[in-house]
């Protein structure tokens, strides 16, 4: 599989479809996109927006979709699904959890850390548009495998 990385799409993916339609892949091709953090996919609490952006993909896309979390998610959505392994959003969108270790086929290891603290959260409605959650923690931290050497490391803020 080869991977493209973007981030901060904030639920447009028509950046991506844009980009994926000129590269021109092939149906069968297997191209993963990694978006860190924002991706704005699970943004509404009733999943309207995720249900369209899920259909749309479905019905014209075969590459694969993932996203760590970033500030601006809706961890409401987000804290339900697994701690230890991708969750598949739809056959083609998936989310990776804090401190998951993905594996390519060529053996480069990397490590996913979503997560930030928003600069504008004063701002911001606690369990609207903004939540605690966003932050890394020191429980985050120490779940990494730390025995492990990694190649790579995926994160939505430095």
């Amino acid at each position: 599989m080869r991977y493209f990385v973007t981030g901060d799409k904030h639920g447009n993916l028509e950046e991506i479809y844009d980009w994926a339609d000129r590269m021109g892949f092939e149906r069968d091709e297997e191209i993963g996109v990694i978006i860190l953090g924002d991706a704005g996919i699970l943004w509404r609490d009733d999943w309207t927006d995720a249900a369209a952006i899920i259909a749309h993909h479905e019905a014209r896309y075969d590459f694969h979709i993932y996203f760590i979390d970033g500030n601006h998610e809706n961890f409401n959505i987000i804290k339900k699904f697994s701690k230890f392994g991708i969750t598949d959003i739809s056959p083609h969108i998936h989310y990776i959890p804090r401190g998951y270790k993905l594996q390519t086929e060529s053996g480069n290891r990397i490590l996913c850390i979503g997560g930030a603290d928003s600069v504008d959260k004063h701002f911001r409605i606690q369990g609207y548009n903004w939540w605690p959650e966003e932050q890394i923690t020191m429980k985050d931290i120490q779940m990494i495998d730390n025995s492990e050497e990694y190649d790579y490391i995926l994160s939505h803020c430095c």
